[in-house]
Formats: C-alpha cells, structure tokens, sequence
C-alpha cells in the first residue's frame, strides 16, 4: 500500500477509540478489554502493523485481552479479520487459548496487510467486532 493510499485510509477508518484508563491505554471490544501500547494508537484510534511485530526491533504485539467480569466467555479466543479496503475480499483467522491466573487471552494477532479492517473476536457464546487500522511492517 502506497503513502497515499495509507493516508487516505487511516483518514476514513473508523477505528476503535483508544483509551486511557488510569494511565493504561486500552481497547474495548465488548467485554474484553486489550491492553494495548502507545505504538497501537494512530489519531487515538487502535492500530496494529502488518505480521506480528510492532518494530523492527523485536518488539512483539502481544495484547493481553481481559474478559469483563461476569463476562459469559470460553477457553478459546477466535479472532477474525476481513478487510473494509480495498482490494477485497481478504480475510485471516487465529485462536488464541485462555491463560487462567489471571483470566485473559494473550494474542499476538497477525494481520496479513495493511488497511482498514473489521475483527470480531469470538469466545464462548460472545461475539464483538471492532474495526482496526492496519498499517505496513515496521521499517525502523
């Protein structure tokens, strides 16, 4: 994806707002709350990076998703990509275990492109979608 055509898409992706609660940055989806990192805000809206690092360095994107309590959730986290930009259709999926003390999903989702995308996370009988920023592998 070209410079403009990122520039204009991070313009028109209706993200999901970052926010800070208690000096953590979070993302809510549903009832999970991922506890994400300066580097996954872009204009105060979710963003990952294309694959599994958030630098070029090493820096993985690991997020550690918190179910709500009383939350009605399972043993698996399915965490399901389709692209909102073009080109169409692009897709990925990955499951993701439960760690159990405390009660969380640590994911390192890797998304296949760059671009806007919708995912929806399913666990158990819940399901939540949020739209998420995809911007290029880290370059530096």
């Amino acid at each position: 994806m070209g410079a403009l055509a990122l520039l204009l898409t991070s313009a028109v992706c209706m993200a999901a707002p970052v926010q800070d609660r208690n000096g953590s940055l979070i993302v809510k989806v549903g009832p999970l709350v991922g506890g994400v990192t300066a580097y996954d805000r872009v204009n105060g809206h979710f963003s990952l990076r294309v694959g599994p690092m958030r630098t070029r360095d090493g820096l993985s994107q690991k997020i550690p998703w918190f179910p709500d309590p009383g939350a009605k959730i399972g043993s698996t986290l399915v965490v399901t990509g389709r692209a909102l930009s073009l080109p169409k259709p692009r897709s990925f999926t990955q499951t993701f275990r439960a760690a159990l003390s405390p009660m969380m999903f640590p994911t390192i989702i890797s998304p296949p492109s760059a671009g806007c995308w919708l995912f929806t996370f399913t666990t158990g009988p819940t399901t939540a979608s949020i739209a998420v920023l995809v911007r290029p592998r880290p370059t530096s």
